[in-house]
């Protein structure tokens, strides 16, 4: 099951990459297909008539757009998956899509408006151009037609028709803007068309020419390529295309005289010279080819730089053509005409030319140089607004990147490392507080590591501790005593210990240093190897505790002092005795269920010495019962505090009340649970140690010596 997810997730995350490629794959394999993007629908219109083209939508444009949708769908989700988990991918992204993205799409926009505007333009003025060329030569060919019925005399002849051709061909050279007779003459063909009468075959005669004086009969092809039966108007101007060239002819017959009609017919033909002349309209170069790519006519070209023709490239359009098939009478596609901006040309437009100056030409000049210093001053500030955001977005994410690369190392454990110096804005002041953070960090985890040093060493001090402190449950010895010990901190001053007396009494000697912590620790170690020390008076509670202030008095710091209490009982006599030096009272309670406060005078060890310890000091008899029990405690108990309030006294009676009749070790448990129920989750303010005692019944064993 894991191994699927792995390569469903692996399968998934290579799926947009690879419908980007195919899609971009397949949408420049129609872009630069040959394929057209319109259909064009040329309905058959019938002969001479101008028929209405259409166009559609072809499947290439609609491909192309599909594709087009695909390709921005799948590449957004390449980078939104490849932008989802870095804040610097993020950041490129969005200056994709808030500045790369609209300076394409205005250069885009520009471009095709540019490339749209050119080649409306230019087609206007081309067919602009054609029309003055069409009018020119229809005034010349009914000039011609006006001059030849009006001769007189010898009437319509070929040498009468030729004569008035080559005079009009004179005048017509000195008067027209066309010039194009500087390199030749326009081509003209005049006939004589007999008069239609019934019964009588119609026939055609060339008068000039090389058939001039042949007669071509109405049945035969001559007759049809020359006067078309599709042909219904006397006077027609129209582009043709004729023996697979394209001409611009004018068809003049002239109305009917008894004898016939005169037809004159001449044609431009639509050659490099007529282009030539069309760019003086136009300043662009033209291209004219066919269907069949057989004929290829342009303009004169002009040696440009590479780079320019490359860059003006773009603005290149390219018109269908529509003619009238000759032969047929049907409007059919001819082919295409390419215009191109010409670099040499570009400049010719800043130039004034012509005869007439009507406008202020250094007008219009400077209004495209302003409008083309605008245009580059937009671009070059797009331009530089995008290099500098490249660079904020480099600085930004080299600086992100030099701030997660720290997060890492300092993640790892390099508590060492500083960031590098980043800058002075907000994110060299994140680095700078990322070094300060890492110092107190490091310096931290030093005394964290100082601490637990300590702490390991204050753990083994305390096991120590616990060490010296005597475990009752494995003395063979002794019973019917309970005791325990909760130091405040990992170490404390409290101690108890349990002794061997002679003669088969039992000992229970309890202290408590003043302070808290390591000191009291030393001190509690010194008075229990001072006890041991003076195991021949553990019989004599009074001699002990004078012995103990004698020797402690000088060892103690000046504020130092151990308050304690010394119990001797004697099972055989059910007898005990009790010496307390500044300690807290001791509770006897009966098995009858009373309290005794057991509170015999005495002052702490080593705050005087025994000239006056030993004048205070006195030692208590009493008697005890097998049921009876003496409750030996420390201040930490009692005094337990909890929201300010005291444990008390009065509370730890109540409680011996309550549990009188339990033996030691319950009525122990019994005490210890009340003591921290009351103080519930607050911290132990002071060392808690209690000793519950009752007369030991045993047999002293032959080494009793305590550890």
């Amino acid at each position: 099951m894991l191994m699927k997810r792995i390569t469903d997730s692996k399968l998934k995350s290579w799926i947009s990459p690879v419908l980007v490629v195919v899609s971009l794959y397949f949408l420049l394999q129609i872009l630069f297909s040959e394929a057209p993007l319109f259909i064009k629908n040329i309905p058959y219109a019938g002969q001479g008539e101008m028929p209405v083209v259409t166009f559609e939508p072809a499947r290439r444009l609609v491909a192309v757009l599909s594709l087009f949708v695909f390709f921005n769908i799948f590449l957004f989700l390449v980078l939104r998956q490849w932008a989802r988990y870095y804040l610097n991918r993020k950041l490129i992204l969005s200056y994709l899509l808030f500045a790369i993205i609209p300076l394409l799409t205005n250069l885009f926009i520009f471009t095709a408006g540019a490339k749209a505007w050119l080649g409306i333009s230019t087609s206007f003025m081309v067919e602009k151009a054609m029309d003055i060329q069409s009018n020119e030569l229809r005034r010349f060919v009914s000039n011609i037609q006006s001059e030849a019925w009006e001769l007189e005399g010898s009437g319509i002849n070929q040498d009468n028709i030729r004569k008035v051709v080559n005079n009009h061909r004179a005048r017509h050279r000195q008067t027209t803007s066309y010039d194009y007779l500087d390199t030749g003459t326009i081509p003209v063909d005049a006939y004589w068309l007999n008069r239609k009468q019934p019964g009588v075959s119609r026939f055609i005669t060339p008068l000039l020419g090389n058939n001039a004086g042949s007669l071509f009969t109405e049945e035969t092809e001559a007759f049809e390529d020359i006067y078309p039966s599709w042909m219904t108007d006397s006077q027609w101007t129209e582009i043709v295309i004729y023996e697979d060239t394209l001409y611009i002819r004018h068809f003049h017959l002239s109305p009917a005289r008894a004898d016939g009609r005169l037809l004159v017919v001449a044609s431009i033909p639509i050659d490099r010279r007529f282009l030539n002349k069309l760019k003086e309209f136009q300043t662009v170069r033209m291209v004219l080819r066919n269907k069949e790519g057989s004929q290829y006519v342009s303009t004169d070209d002009v040696n440009s730089p590479w780079y320019a023709r490359l860059f003006l490239g773009i603005f290149a359009n390219e018109r269908d053509i529509l003619a009238l098939n000759w032969d047929s009478g049907i409007y059919e596609e001819y082919g295409t005409m390419t215009f191109e901006i010409e670099p040499a040309e570009v400049t010719r437009i800043l130039k004034h030319e012509g005869d007439l100056n009507f406008f202020f030409g250094a007008q219009q000049e400077t209004l495209l140089r302003f409008i083309l210093f605008v245009a580059v001053l937009l671009v070059l500030g797009v331009l530089v607004a995008i290099v500098f955001g490249i660079y904020l977005i480099s600085y930004i994410t080299r600086s992100l990147n030099v701030i997660a690369d720290g997060h890492e190392r300092v993640r790892s454990g390099q508590l060492h490392y500083r960031l590098p110096f980043i800058g002075k804005d907000q994110l060299g002041s994140m680095g700078r507080s990322f070094n300060s953070m890492i110092s107190s960090i490091e310096s931290l985890m030093n005394q964290v590591t100082e601490k637990e040093k300590y702490q390991e060493e204050l753990r083994i001090a305390r096991d120590i501790q616990m060490s010296l402190l005597p475990d009752v449950a494995s003395l063979d010895w002794c019973n019917n005593i309970a005791a325990t010990c909760i130091p405040a901190r990992e170490v404390g001053g409290d101690y108890y210990e349990i002794l061997q007396a002679d003669n088969g009494m039992i000992g229970v000697f309890i202290a408590d240093v003043s302070g808290k912590g390591t000191s009291a620790a030393f001190y509690m170690a010194e008075l229990k190897g001072i006890i041991i020390a003076l195991k021949h008076l553990w019989n004599d509670p009074e001699s002990l505790m004078l012995r103990l202030n004698e020797i402690l008095k000088p060892a103690l710091a000046a504020n130092v002092f151990i308050s304690g209490a010394y119990l001797l009982l004697d099972p055989l006599g059910k007898r005990g005795q009790l010496a307390r030096a500044g300690h807290c009272p001791s509770f006897l309670v009966k098995s009858s269920g009373d309290i005794l406060e057991m509170m015999p005078p005495g002052i702490a060890l080593g705050i005087a010495g025994n000239n006056v310890f030993g004048k205070i000091i006195e030692v208590a008899e009493f008697e005890m019962d097998p049921d009876d029990k003496l409750i030996l405690y420390t201040d930490g108990l009692d005094e337990m505090t909890f929201h300010d309030k005291m444990y008390g006294v009065e509370k730890l009676k109540s409680v011996l009340r309550q549990n009188g009749g339990l033996d030691v070790e319950l009525m122990k448990n019994a005490i210890l649970d009340d003591v921290l129920s009351f103080l519930s989750s607050e911290a132990q303010n002071d060392d808690l140690t209690l000793v519950v005692a009752g007369l030991p019944r045993l047999t002293a064993p032959a080494d009793a010596s305590p550890k």
